[in-house]
């Protein structure tokens, strides 16, 4: 084995010797023509003189043609730069192939397959690598795009035809609705206009909307392209027309600023097999996600006037809020991207200790003894996860119902958002004790259900309320967790301005049971609970409070009873400070003054 290793060796080191050796011999010279005149090997275009050039032409045709071509040749290679460049392509190769030699003997072919891996996938997502230069930090303005501009013209002429159809019958229910003077006579035509001068306005909202997004996440971006560029020259430009493999490479390195800048898999093969691996394809499917994101909202734009005009002349409000709420979700998706590029190029900076002072400064310490590499590949799957999660897979739920684009779902999200509010007001409410906050959480609860009610009459009539039971909308085993620890606020529509408190204890042989009462009233209960027919002996006064009264157990149901009856008609109110609480509607509400036959319940703690 040994033997056999070193005559390997010696193969080896004798092909090295000889291989440049037969490289470098110079060819044999081609037979000149009958006639021609044979030019110098070595000799340039440039140091010929005008006698030669003069004498070269006066040769016969055949022969000059032969001469021309071939010096045209020599012009194209350079002389003796021609020459000088093979050369310097030579040592390139041999090094390349001392390298690989060099390998092969030291046991690192390993390597050598993972840099071939690294060119098979740069080759698969070099057709893809674009759209990050062009539509993932950036959202181009749709007018801007002929064919959107152009389909978007079909499609408002179409939707126009549908408007004065629509205008003809809006015209029949005006002279109808003239007759019947409870009608707004003018409403058919109110609706028409609307539709007309929304599906007109369509791109151009969009297109304002994504002008909005833009601008954040310039805002988001700024400091950290001027970083990147400030260490190479090349700078991420946000207009839609960035080198990709620029915006990806920054992430892995900052020599991707640089003019000649590597390509992105030698970046990520000091990393292994797996790294490499893994943010390859990560990266090949955020450029998908990131076409597709750019196409639906092309798409949402080019349909716009047949959804305005359709919502407006069928009067179905889900259709216009599945609209906007998938355009919105679309455009804003950007900020996301923004937010975990500039997140990661930061890291990358700091690791490499080319980042301005801050908390990212030190990430191997702020991140475990991570490298940057690694926290880049989970933020890169995260993102893969955040946008499958919250764009992909609602998008795909809203366009399998075209009519309506996911609207009433939509809605139902909306309500439940704002029972969340509700619930959080009330919170904050009962640990403040401001009856103003909980008015706020009543009306914001109130307003949640009437939102999903109406959604669950949408998801009824489009027969998509796979969730529903009997027509409700049901919550999942945290909601209805969520429900019980912190229920929406109501209007409150009762008050116990009697009760039994505390359980019954037993005094001088008897068991008596504390009654609570509004406060300054004790008097007035005992003179009720005696006209009731209660014995004077089951009733006497609590020293201790001046809102409780101590009935004997056999008498507490019925003397709350009576209590209830007698104060009845009067008005209950409570004290907050310098103000006092009342209750208009079944909501709280502050006033200067306690109203008059009022009632005092103590101190506001709903």
């Amino acid at each position: 084995m040994k033997r056999s290793a070193r005559v390997f060796t010696a193969v080896a080191l004798a092909f090295l010797l000889f291989f440049p050796i037969l490289c470098l011999a110079l060819p044999a010279p081609d037979i000149p023509h009958p006639g021609a005149k044979t030019a110098p090997v070595l000799m340039s275009a440039a140091s010929a003189a005008p006698g030669d050039a003069g004498a070269g032409g006066s040769s016969s045709s055949g022969s000059g043609s032969s001469n021309d071509s071939q010096s045209d040749q020599e012009s194209e290679g350079g002389g003796d730069g021609g020459l000088l460049a093979k050369i310097s392509q030579l040592i390139d190769t041999i090094k390349a192939f001392v390298d690989t030699v060099g390998k092969i003997l030291r046991g690192e072919i390993f390597d050598i397959f993972v840099e071939w891996w690294g060119k098979q996938l740069q080759k698969t997502l070099d057709p893809l690598i674009g759209a990050f230069g062009a539509v993932f930090l950036y959202t181009p303005y749709l007018h801007s795009h002929p064919w959107v501009h152009s389909w978007w013209s079909w499609t408002f002429w179409m939707s126009f035809g549908l408007l004065f159809a629509a205008t003809v019958w809006a015209g029949i229910k005006v002279f109808t609705a003239s007759a019947d003077p409870g009608k707004d006579m003018w409403k058919p035509l109110k609706v028409v206009g609307v539709a007309l001068v929304s599906a007109l306005a369509s791109l151009w909202a969009v297109d304002f909307l994504i002008l909005l997004v833009n601008k954040m996440g310039a805002a988001i971006l700024t400091d950290t392209i001027k970083q990147a560029a400030s260490l190479g020259g090349r700078q991420v430009a946000l207009n839609g027309q960035d080198d990709g493999a620029l915006v990806m490479g920054l992430l892995f390195s900052s020599d991707a600023a640089l003019k000649n800048p590597p390509a992105l898999y030698q970046m990520l093969v000091p990393q292994g097999l797996f790294l490499l691996t893994i943010i390859m394809i990560e990266i090949m499917v955020l450029a998908l996600f990131a076409m597709a994101r750019f196409f639906v909202l092309c798409v949402l734009a080019v349909a716009a006037p047949l959804y305005f005009v359709g919502a407006s002349l069928t009067s179905r409000m889900e259709t216009l809020v599945g609209w906007w709420a998938l355009v919105a979700r679309t455009v804003f998706f950007q900020l996301v991207y923004a937010v975990a590029w500039n997140f990661c190029v930061s890291v990358r900076l700091a690791e490499e200790g080319k980042a301005a002072s801050g908390p990212l400064a030190s990430p191997s310490a702020a991140f475990f003894g991570a490298k940057a590499t690694f926290i880049e590949m989970v933020i890169l799957l995260a993102l893969i996860y955040v946008t499958w999660k919250f764009w992909a897979r609602p998008t795909w739920t809203a366009l399998k119902e075209p009519a309506t684009l996911g609207g009433a779902r939509v809605i139902l999200s909306a309500a439940a958002l704002a029972s969340g509010a509700s619930r959080m007001l009330g919170l904050v409410s009962k640990t403040m004790h401001d009856p103003g906050i909980g008015a706020a959480g009543i009306r914001l609860g109130e307003y949640a259900g009437k939102l999903r009610r109406r959604g669950e009459d949408l998801l009824r009539q489009s027969g998509a309320g796979e969730k529903t039971r009997g027509g409700r909308w049901e919550p999942g085993f945290f909601g209805k967790v969520i429900d019980r620890v912190a229920p929406v606020p109501e209007r409150i529509r009762s008050v116990e301005v009697a009760r039994v408190e505390g359980k019954p204890f037993e005094e001088g042989g008897v068991m008596w049971s504390a009654v609570r009462i509004p406060e300054g009233e004790t008097q007035n209960a005992l003179k009720a609970l005696k006209g009731a027919g209660i014995p004077g002996a089951a009733v006497r006064v609590d020293p201790n409070a001046a809102d409780v009264i101590l009935v004997a157990h056999g008498y507490a149901s019925r003397a709350v009873q009576v209590l209830k009856a007698a104060f009845k008609k009067r008005i209950p109110y409570w004290t907050d400070g310098n103000y006092f609480v009342v209750l208009q509607d079944g909501i709280p509400v502050h006033v200067p003054a306690p109203p008059e036959n009022g009632v005092n319940m103590g101190r506001w703690r709903q």
